[in-house]
């Protein structure tokens, strides 16, 4: 972690990385930006996405989870760090 760097602009940092990785266009991304319509993500894209977050945090994600509510970065942050307490 860099110096002066909270943990949530940690896990916020690799959140922004996965995203990325599944756009086809870089753009700049917002917080609320939602999942399917301003990041334009498609099922394949989003799986990978939660596949990839699985993987970077050691953590499982239901489907009910995926379902109630993941629909913008800052979602998944919120998510990803009472997951990470949670363990």
């Amino acid at each position: 972690m860099k110096i002066g760097m909270n943990i949530d602009d940690e896990i916020y940092n690799i959140i922004i990385k996965y995203i990325n990785k599944n756009l086809i266009y870089k753009i700049d991304i917002k917080p609320t930006d939602r999942f399917f319509y301003e990041l334009e993500y498609d099922s394949l894209s989003y799986v990978t996405l939660v596949m990839d977050l699985e993987s970077e945090f050691g953590i499982t994600i239901d489907i009910d989870e995926i379902t109630v509510g993941l629909d913008t970065p800052l979602d998944v942050l919120t998510f990803i760090k009472r997951k990470l307490a949670s363990e």
